[in-house]
């Protein structure tokens, strides 16, 4: 029985394996896989297919839940049939995950404002404009 290494995976995520299961010698006979050591807190495994007839390959999944701690874990895999068993170890790597979202950038809330006030700024001041000059009697209202 074999695999290829490693599996990474984050808390409440989940990661893969492909153990491969190879008659030695005899006549073939049907062969469970189970995971018999090192899974840690809150983590599960299975198996796609767990039992069936050398030679074949299972592809392995671990879920962790959300609680697993990081850490890295050296999970060992049986293959039983019969009175005869086989093993192998693999190393499970739980980091955290990363943060999610990414940069932000600032978003230019003057510039989006300022087509819209500066026809308002031109009224306000032609007003004033034309107040201050009533006021010093430069210009003359005139009234009918």
């Amino acid at each position: 029985m074999s695999n290829p290494g490693l599996i990474h995976l984050y808390p409440g995520g989940n990661g893969g394996n492909t153990l491969t299961v190879t008659l030695v010698s005899g006549s073939s006979q049907r062969v469970v896989l189970s995971c018999t050591d090192g899974l840690p807190s809150g983590a599960f495994c299975f198996f796609n297919p767990g039992v069936s007839m050398p030679s074949y390959s299972s592809h392995l999944t671990i879920a962790a839940g959300s609680s697993v701690p990081t850490g890295r874990y050296t999970i060992t895999v049986s293959g039983v049939s019969g009175v005869l068993s086989h093993t192998t170890q693999f190393t499970l790597l739980v980091t955290p995950a990363p943060a999610l979202g990414g940069t932000s950038t600032p978003v230019d809330t003057l510039g989006l404002i300022i087509p819209y006030i500066s026809p308002i700024l031109l009224l306000v001041s032609a007003a004033v404009a034309i107040a201050v000059a009533v006021h010093f009697g430069r210009v003359r209202p005139v009234l009918k």
